[in-house]
């Protein structure tokens, strides 16, 4: 439709206004980072909603900053970011491994396969609006985690015949 790809054209144009409102919140939450790079400000959305109006920018008003990634470094330092990542690079790695056990037969592999590519594309639209904001979201987000590591220390199953 037409109103998909008017969509899709309007993105990076800061005549639009959502993506000029998330830019400018992700220019507030950097402020933040000049200050709080090493600890961050605390987890929660009342430590950003105490320290992002001193940052923000246009006087926008916002819960979060509109990035799974720069949300967890305002809120968490380095070190929070830096085990989030460890995680995800453990995770995709032990799910690979499962994947390359099975010799790309079997309907684990196939599952494995699937449920790594919906990670990374969480964590692409984890890029453009803080995922975690529901703790549900969060909370179903690492309960697929630990499935893809378990896969790696269950025994593979019968061969997919795909005639």
């Amino acid at each position: 439709p037409q109103t998909i790809i008017d969509r899709l054209l309007s993105i990076g144009d800061m005549g639009d206004s959502s993506t000029s409102y998330r830019v400018f919140i992700w220019m507030g939450a950097m402020g933040i980072l000049r200050n709080y790079l090493i600890g961050g400000i605390g987890m929660g959305e009342g430590a950003f909603a105490q320290v992002y109006p001193l940052f923000s920018y246009n006087a926008i008003v916002a819960p979060h900053s509109h990035n799974t990634f720069l949300q967890l470094l305002v809120e968490g330092g380095i070190p929070a970011l830096a085990t989030f990542i460890a995680v995800l690079v453990l995770v995709l790695k032990s799910g690979h491994k499962a994947y390359k056990r099975d010799k790309k037969k079997s309907s684990d592999s196939l599952m494995i396969l699937g449920i790594c590519a919906g990670i990374i594309g969480f964590l692409v639209q984890s890029m453009f609006d803080y995922t975690f904001y529901n703790y549900r979201v969060m909370a179903i987000f690492f309960m697929v985690l630990a499935i893809v590591v378990c896969f790696r220390y269950i025994p593979v199953t019968k061969e997919v015949n795909c005639d």
